[in-house]
Order: C-alpha cells, then sequence, then structure tokens
C-alpha cells in the first residue's frame, strides 16, 4: 500500500538498505494514540485519528523511488481437508509476521536477497488508567477503576530470530542451533558469508546488565 505519509515518528526501529538501494524500516516505538483527546473507556482508545497507531510497532516500510510503501503480509496457505466430501480442498491460511518491538538488530542479507532481525523488547501496551503518570484526557471516563495487564511471566525481552524474503514478501522464524545468545535489545547484527554475527545491547535479570559479548549464529 503507498502512501505519502510514510513510517512517522518513532524511535528503535531497524532500517537496513537491500542492493537495489531501496531502504525498509521495521517496527519501532512511539507514544501510543490512547492518550489522545479523542479516545475513552468507551471507544476501548481505538481511535487513531489524532495520534497514529502507537505504543510497540510491527510494521515493515519500503521506501523506493521517492516515496514510501507499507509493506502488507503475505499468507500462507496449506491444504487442510475436512472429514466431509464439500471440505476434502478445504485450505488454511495464516499470517506469519514477527511481533511487535523496538531495540531489535537487523542485517541485509545480499546472496538471500533478504532481512534478518534478531530480538528486542517488548510488553503489553496496558490501557491508561487515571492513576497512571501521564494519563490525560483520554482516560477521564474510567473514574476510579484501575486495569493492569501486565504479566510477571511475560519474555519482555526477546531472542527470537526472524528472515523476511524481499522476493517472496514472507517471513520465517528460524531456529537457532547451539548457544542460543541471551535475550537483549540495542544490541547489533552483521554477516560475513553465511554467518550471523551478534554484539553487544542490554538485558536484564534482576538489574539491567550491558552485554560485551559476540556470539555467531
Amino acid at each position: 500500500q503507498e502512501t505519502a505519509e510514510g513510517p512517522g515518528e518513532r524511535w528503535k526501529f531497524s532500517m537496513v538498505a537491500d542492493s537495489s538501494s531501496n531502504i525498509y524500516i521495521f517496527g519501532g516505538h512511539r507514544l501510543w494514540h490512547g492518550f489522545s483527546s479523542d479516545n475513552n473507556f468507551e471507544n476501548r482508545w481505538e481511535n487513531s485519528e489524532l495520534l497514529p497507531k502507537g505504543g510497540y510497532l510491527d510494521d515493515l516500510w519500503m521506501y523506493s523511488n521517492g516515496s514510501w510503501t507499507n509493506v502488507e503480509g503475505q499468507e500462507t496457505c496449506v491444504h487442510a481437508p475436512g472429514l466431509t466430501w464439500e471440505s476434502r480442498n478445504d485450505q488454511r491460511c495464516d499470517l506469519i509476521w514477527p511481533g511487535a518491538r523496538f531495540g531489535h538488530a537487523a542485517v541485509y542479507d545480499a546472496s538471500r536477497d533478504g532481512i534478518w532481525i534478531h530480538g528486542g523488547y517488548s510488553t503489553y501496551f496496558p490501557y491508561p488508567t487515571n492513576k497512571d503518570t501521564g494519563s490525560n484526557f483520554g482516560v477521564d471516563k474510567l473514574g476510579t477503576n484501575h486495569i493492569s495487564a501486565t504479566s510477571p511471566t511475560y519474555q519482555f525481552y526477546l531472542d527470537d530470530l526472524w528472515f523476511y524474503s524481499i522476493n517472496s514478501g514472507l517471513w520465517e522464524k528460524k531456529r537457532i542451533f547451539g548457544s542460543k545468545p541471551r535475550r537483549r535489545q540495542d544490541h547489533v547484527l552483521a554477516l560475513a558469508g553465511n554467518t550471523l554475527i551478534l554484539h553487544g545491547g542490554t538485558a536484564t535479570t534482576t538489574s539491567t546488565m550491558i552485554l560485551g559479548t559476540t556470539q555467531l549464529m
């Protein structure tokens, strides 16, 4: 979908260029649209007219020939026949796509004409309440109720590895064999031949730590 607006304001996104000088941006984060004055409890903070869709992002953009294109996902379909004669040719189609995140690492793979991304950070973006710092007009209707959408077992720091094929338009989640790198964000990813090289970043256990290790994948 071509648009003149482009990916808009965001931070901690990834950006790579391919061999044809096209630029790709994935993910990142910006102010959640629920904080705009036209959002409240009644519309479940879903309006994005005053503020663009925000929070942690999972959109993919391509810049080519002077314009931005929002790259939409391609579904992967498999044969899934049912138990009846009428359903013998049924298919199941799924959209395989990385989850929303920021602080991930990315690198372009010229030999495969695709993009690798690894890790990053994401969390539930709870509805704001009138008890939260920074809450404004969008939460006036909530009264004294307090909503929490966090989970103590949720993996905020990510360690997943994805490959996007520019030719097919499909994402594929890859398995990492051997020693798996620690979950992290704000690291760098490089490609040497067929080897991905990952270095640095930040991670957390009970406190934030800066990583100084280099790992091969």
